[in-house]
């Protein structure tokens, strides 16, 4: 209950001022992703085409309650206090300390509203939040997940007591005087995506150690820390790491990877 007031006061300095102008329209897309034999989380992320003039957003998070389990909303977007130069660096209402801009609550049997701010629009980064589900329960197949738009009905804040759906995005314009110029809700359109929960092994490219969809010395290094004990890995990236076919992971496979970077090497093997 204190997360949904608090929350219910951070959506209303967000988007009580921004009603009059209305800056460019953004897309925001829900990612699309695939969980293998033995995940218990998925992670999707939450990403923006232009993220330029954005400096709130509020809104509901979609999904099947009874097969994710939400357990973890982060942003880097949306950072910190203390990365946002904002004094002081945490702040405790109600028992509960926050150190960053960003609330979240349960909507029972939809999924979870989310609300967050930024100082100051001029943000680079396309990834809004990146959302960690708990999958171990689900079911084999594909669950939905997506966006829509938060339901307000407090009155306190200044919103209908039959409920006002409030914008996904807000900007800052900091040259503006006036604070519904200052504030320009952003138009906004919604992609869906989804978690699909599969038993099949994990692809892997090898050489990729890290995932990261290029071969070079990250490859290298993680090799060399998983060798000696400083980084674990998946059954997959093991698959990816044994590269010059010795049949263990050590020093060997590090060399032949970055030989195979600088283009020593024409091939992994």
């Amino acid at each position: 209950m204190k997360n949904k007031q608090i929350l219910t006061v951070l959506v209303a300095l967000l988007f009580l001022c921004g009603t009059v102008a209305t800056a460019s329209a953004v897309n925001l897309t829900v990612d699309n992703t695939t969980t293998y034999a033995g995940d218990t989380t998925a992670t999707v992320k939450i990403t923006v085409d232009d993220p330029s003039e954005i400096a709130g957003a509020a809104f509901t998070i979609t999904y099947d309650t009874a097969a994710l389990g939400l357990i973890d909303i982060d942003s880097a977007f949306f950072d910190t206090f203390a990365k946002q130069n904002i004094t002081p660096s945490s702040v405790t209402v109600d028992g509960i300390t926050y150190d960053q801009p960003l609330l979240a609550n349960d909507v029972t049997g939809t999924g979870t509203m989310v609300a967050a701010a930024r100082v100051e629009a001029g943000e680079t980064k396309t990834t809004l939040f990146t959302l960690t589900f708990n999958i171990a329960g689900a079911a084999l197949g594909t669950y939905p997940v997506s966006i829509e738009q938060s339901v307000i009905d407090n009155v306190d804040a200044g919103y209908s007591a039959t409920g006002e759906a409030i914008p996904y995005l807000v900007g800052a314009d900091t040259d503006q005087v006036d604070l519904a110029l200052a504030f320009p809700v952003i138009a906004a359109t919604v992609t869906a995506g989804a978690v699909e929960v599969t038993d099949g092994a994990r692809p892997y490219v090898k050489g990729d150690a890290n995932e990261d969809g290029s071969i070079n010395a990250g490859d290298a290094i993680l090799i060399l820390r998983y060798s000696v004990g400083l980084s674990t890995v998946s059954d997959a990236q093991k698959l990816a790491c044994e590269v010059n076919n010795d049949g263990s992971i050590n020093a060997g496979d590090a060399i032949q990877i970055l030989r195979y970077s600088v283009g020593l090497s024409s091939t992994l093997d």
